[in-house]
């Protein structure tokens, strides 16, 4: 794709209000390209095009992948496991892309997945964080979509840059260029959009590295709650992790985003429905272990995972407050507890915003 279609694709749509939101210039968009030519994507990029990994693979095929998704926005952690955070990033891709949503990573999955990744071609002078600053990310970021150990660059490099909202639920609609002193709580607050949609839509792994000079995608603004829409709390127990990004339990090292509340519970804890509905979901379900999904109607949803014992099918309609299953800590987790999750849209809700005060 020529250089000036892409300038002229991302310039559309980017006439805001207030002087400290601007159409992304082109000096900041112009280096913004696809290639088209196989022999110019890195050889880790060429490896994964002739021989995909399958499901349940480890290795450097399958971060190969990992890193191509979390450069179109899509939520997973570069762990290098084909497990099922990556399968479901891969299906829903899929999905977008018009294939089969078969969650599994075939050629034509990833030349299509290659060929909507953006590269940027290093000149001489460039370094990490100017190329940082001009996407909106972070060096960090860069390092990890790029497999880099250190921090050099030569010219004629060409780096895996993030294309901000690409991936499914986020779309971007403006830029905004930060000042000495923000923080990215107060830039969401700013533009009324969600402080972890703002994170996730310019892949930033540490909410603390903004920069004055940084550009920052801004996403559209998340869904909102329906008027009067209120839910029960599920189990009674303590919080030990809330909606938003964390460190991984399973790594420290790794930031995850974390889509709902993790509230500690002994195993076998009666576990109620949130509000009246029909369960559209009940079983295995990977890393969430056993679990639950009722729909409420108004596409709202709420989620019930690492269940031990499920009392109900898909298909039967519950009230508030019946017991669906007993909590346990089956699939990916650490200890006892049950994942509660919600969903509107198809998109994650901070499940405090719908729960009364305890």
């Amino acid at each position: 794709m020529a250089v000036a279609a892409v300038v002229a694709g991302l310039m559309v749509g980017f006439v805001l209000l207030g002087p400290r939101v601007t159409a992304p210039p082109a000096s900041a968009s112009a280096p913004a390209v696809l290639s088209i030519r196989s022999h110019e994507y890195p050889e880790w990029v060429r490896r994964v095009v002739a021989s995909p990994p399958r499901s349940g693979q480890k290795g450097t095929a399958v971060l190969a992948v990992q890193r191509l998704l979390l450069s179109l926005g899509y939520d997973l952690t570069l762990d290098g496991v084909y497990g099922p955070r990556t399968t479901r990033a891969l299906q829903q891709f899929q999905q977008q892309s018009k294939l089969s949503p078969t969650g599994q990573a075939n050629r034509a999955t990833v030349e299509h997945l290659v060929s909507g990744t953006w590269w940027y071609p290093v000149k001489p002078g460039d370094t990490l964080g100017g190329i940082a600053s001009l996407y909106g990310t972070t060096v960090q970021t860069l390092r990890s979509l790029n497999g880099l150990t250190g921090t050099t660059i030569r010219a004629g490099q060409r780096l895996l840059v993030p294309r901000a909202g690409i991936g499914g639920t986020i779309t971007e609609w403006g830029r905004y260029r930060v000042r000495r002193g923000d923080t990215l709580w107060s830039v969401a607050r700013r533009f009324k959009v969600s402080q972890e949609d703002l994170q996730r839509a310019n892949a930033i792994l540490d909410p603390r590295s903004l920069t004055p000079g940084q550009m920052l995608w801004l996403p559209a603004r998340s869904p909102q709650p329906q008027e009067g829409t209120r839910l029960s709390w599920p189990v009674t127990g303590p919080i030990t992790s809330g909606y938003g990004w964390r460190h991984s339990p399973f790594d420290r090292n790794e930031q995850e985003f974390h889509e709902g509340l993790d509230i500690a519970v002994p195993v076998g804890t009666p576990v109620r429905a949130a509000a009246s509905g029909v369960v559209v979901q009940a079983g295995w379900m990977g890393g969430f272990g056993y679990g639950v999904v009722i729909a409420h109607g108004g596409d709202l949803q709420t989620l019930y995972g690492h269940l031990k014992r499920i009392r109900v099918q898909v298909g039967q309609q519950v009230k508030r407050g019946e017991v669906i299953a007993w909590s346990g800590s089956t699939g990916r987790s650490t200890g006892p507890h049950l994942d509660f999750r919600v969903k509107q849209n198809d998109r994650p809700v901070n499940p405090l915003s719908l729960l009364p005060p305890r």
